[in-house]
């Protein structure tokens, strides 16, 4: 997510959601015009398709996802991020997913201020919904099964070849962390260390960026919990999954509403946003 000109910009289906795709073009609306803030401008341009990868039935699951920072400055004082990106995510057990964001960043008390997202690879479409118009923006979704790997003959870890510029390459270990339980799911961790050799980054000594992840089998291997500690950047960061429900969530959230009018479209969507 990027800040332009006082804009919040969210490249692609993100986080959750996972990677999803239009062909060329612009579709752009306003809501709620009028106010005094700066307007906010969301602009998602996936790659040319929408593909899903489905094996089977899946747990269902909803939860909230959120993303804390904490920054530490050289005497010692921390910065915390006050206005921490929250989402909230939905999954049947069909593979139909929902997502809701603030479409400004943070949260608002203008509840036509939220993006949603819906793929439906049953009915083959996928939706991005205006609440403040009630229009549902509507692109299909292509299902493909996922080819079996083969690990009969696993590949061998080369070093990393040298830069463009002759600076050394980072390097990434992994290390098992074991299992855990968080938020009541059962989980398995994995850390990944990445040391930046002296001359990478204008440094004279290695760095290591140290990130550990935490995916639940039990749903598929979703993230439940990630942790990165960034020397570089004097940074703390931590993307969790809360709130989680194990239930099937209602069939409703996965449809447009009924009084919502559906527009096809073929290409990006931007989303101008007027905030009070």
């Amino acid at each position: 997510m990027k800040r332009l000109r006082n804009a919040v910009t969210f490249l692609g289906f993100i986080s959750l959601f996972g990677a999803a795709g239009f062909a060329q073009g612009v579709v752009s609306y306003s809501v709620n015009a009028g106010g005094n803030l700066p307007p906010c401008r969301v602009t998602l341009h996936p790659p040319p398709r929408v593909v899903m990868m489905l094996s089977g039935p899946v747990a269902p699951y909803s939860g909230v996802e959120k993303s804390t920072s904490v920054r530490t400055l050289a005497d010692g004082t921390h910065i915390t991020n006050d206005s921490p990106f929250i989402q909230k995510t939905y999954r049947d057990s069909s593979s139909r997913r929902r997502t809701e964001r603030p479409m400004c960043g943070r949260k608002t008390a203008d509840n036509t201020a939220v993006l949603v997202e819906i793929r439906d690879p049953v009915a083959g479409y996928g939706y991005i919904l205006d609440p403040g118009k009630r229009i549902a923006y509507r692109f299909q979704v292509e299902v493909i099964e996922p080819r079996p790997r083969d690990r009969s003959n696993p590949a061998t870890p080369q070093p990393p070849p040298p830069s463009s510029d002759g600076r050394p390459r980072p390097t990434t270990t992994t290390e098992s962390l074991g299992s855990d339980v968080i938020e009541g799911i059962s989980v398995e961790g994995t850390r990944y260390t990445t040391v930046f050799p002296p001359g990478s980054r204008g440094n004279d000594g290695p760095i290591a960026v140290v990130r550990d992840e935490w995916h639940s089998p039990e749903l598929g291997g979703i993230l439940i919990m990630a942790k990165t500690v960034d020397p570089i950047n004097n940074a703390e960061s931590t993307i969790q999954l809360t709130d989680i429900d194990l239930s099937e969530p209602l069939i409703s959230l996965f449809q447009p509403p009924p009084e919502y009018q559906v527009v096809d479209v073929e290409g990006d969507v931007t989303i101008t946003f007027t905030r009070k």
